[in-house]
């Protein structure tokens, strides 16, 4: 069974540019770098300046490789603290689906 992972982030006032770019190299990073690909997009409706990445996955055990790789992988932690003040603190959501 296939799964999704759903990550969203609310970004911080004033840095849509620079949460625009994360999201791109950040995906970018997993896609081409570690082998996950990854997309991502921007909320449309709802509330406003919510970021969204997505990754499918063959089944859980391969979905749980690519968050201990990315837990371990240090080119994706320089990344993501490039970006920390890009992103509202505590405004971080990760979802995982089965899909059918």
């Amino acid at each position: 069974m296939a799964v999704r992972f759903q990550r969203t982030a609310k970004i911080e006032r004033g840095k849509w540019d620079e949460a625009m770019e994360f999201a791109a190299e950040v995906s970018e990073y997993m896609t081409t770098t570690l082998g996950f690909p990854t997309t991502w997009g921007t909320q449309v409706g709802g509330t406003y300046g919510m970021l969204h990445w997505f990754g499918d996955y063959e089944n859980m055990a391969e979905l749980e490789m690519a968050l201990l790789r990315t837990a371990t992988d240090e080119g994706y932690r320089a990344l993501l603290k490039g970006a920390e003040d890009c992103f509202v603190t505590g405004g971080l959501t990760d979802t995982i689906i089965y899909m059918m």
